[in-house]
């Protein structure tokens, strides 16, 4: 499934409309971006600052450290959030990302 429509909230917040019908919200938090449905916390991904920035020039340098969601009617939609989320942090902190290599694995239904 997919992400139908990305709304703009803040700078620091984003509503997702997915393709089942159902709206998330994600938004920035303290090296994290958090997950909502119907305003409940449903899932986080928190980051982990590698490297700050030096200079004008340079970004800071994250590694994603832990990723939850809870909810299981979200699951077949984890990638995209995953990703939407992602993008947010990005964009938000000006940083760079190092996924690791198995990080699919950790938003996959155990």
């Amino acid at each position: 499934m997919a992400i139908i429509k990305i709304e703009t909230i803040t700078k620091r917040a984003q509503r997702l409309y997915l393709e089942a019908g159902l709206v998330v919200e994600i938004g920035i938090e303290l090296n994290a971006v958090g997950v909502y449905l119907n305003s409940a916390d449903v899932g986080r991904l928190k980051f982990r600052l590698l490297m700050s920035a030096n200079s004008a020039e340079a970004s800071p340098l994250y590694t994603l450290d832990h990723v939850s969601l809870t909810q299981a009617e979200l699951q077949s939609q984890a990638q995209e959030i995953f990703n939407a989320a992602v993008d947010l942090f990005k964009q938000y902190m000006g940083a760079r990302i190092r996924l690791p290599k198995d990080h699919e694995a950790l938003f996959s239904p155990k």
